[in-house]
């Protein structure tokens, strides 16, 4: 299944693709973390309750900007977030890709998106008197991720890892720390109840301006992959970038 990471999204020209990391590094960990002493992550009969469990805000973020929310992804947002990834990302996404958005309990867990709120249909009357479930929101962002295992030339401890899938944001949208905000808040809630100890992504080689905006967030290049984008030629390879959290 290929996958992205801030891509064009970020800056105007669509640079890479990725491919998903092998089996062998992907986690089997479909259950939280209990906050009890010496508990296991492998816990077989837990999963995160996605239906009441609050998104609790980043404590040292500052607030979104005004009409935007951040929140998971319900079947309503799937095909605006197919149209956000078809319009940023350079390669396409298998079905599969956005059913275990919805349907695996760790992967939507680790999904957000950025709604911007547009207001209320005109027959409804002034905003004031609109219902909130009559608000119209938008998809103008959206962070997908999933849990693996580091490479072992990279670390040698079986914890998790957050690996980032793809993260984009619509342009005219960009500019409001809307990807920093569905970062953290993604890293924060993968810490909290999978206990991370880090986050990697890949980032084509010839994307410096992608990779700087990691740098800034303290990401650092652990290694170099050849050939990791077989789909984008000539320079196929990527940096696997990490930051321990």
């Amino acid at each position: 299944m290929p996958q992205s990471s801030l891509v064009g999204w970020l800056f105007k020209s669509k640079t890479s693709g990725a491919e998903e990391p092998p089996a062998s590094r992907l986690a089997a960990l479909p259950n939280p973390v209990q906050r009890t002493s010496n508990i296991s992550i492998a816990q077989e009969n837990l999963r995160p309750n996605l239906s009441s469990s609050p998104i609790v805000q980043p404590p040292r973020l500052p607030p979104l900007p005004e009409r935007y929310a951040i929140q998971r992804c319900s079947e309503q947002f799937i095909t605006p977030f197919r149209r956000l990834n078809a319009l940023l990302l350079p390669i396409p996404y298998q079905d599969t890709f956005y059913d275990e958005t919805l349907r695996d309990p760790v992967i939507s867990s680790l999904t957000r998106i950025v709604a911007h709120n547009i207001g209320a249909t005109s027959e409804l009357g002034s905003p004031q008197k609109v219902q909130a479930s009559a608000i119209l929101s938008q998809l103008v962002g959206a962070i997908r991720c999933r849990l693996i295992y580091s490479q072992p030339l990279v670390s040698s401890t079986k914890a998790p890892v957050l690996y980032i899938s793809t993260i984009g944001i619509l342009a005219p949208h960009r500019g409001y720390g809307l990807a920093s905000h569905l970062l953290e808040e993604v890293t924060y809630a993968a810490k909290k109840d999978y206990d991370i100890t880090a986050v990697e992504a890949h980032v084509w080689e010839a994307n410096e301006d992608a990779l700087d905006w990691y740098k800034r967030r303290g990401f650092v290049v652990v290694a170099k992959e050849g050939d990791y984008y077989r789909r984008l030629a000539p320079h196929t390879a990527a940096w696997l970038i990490r930051k321990e959290v």
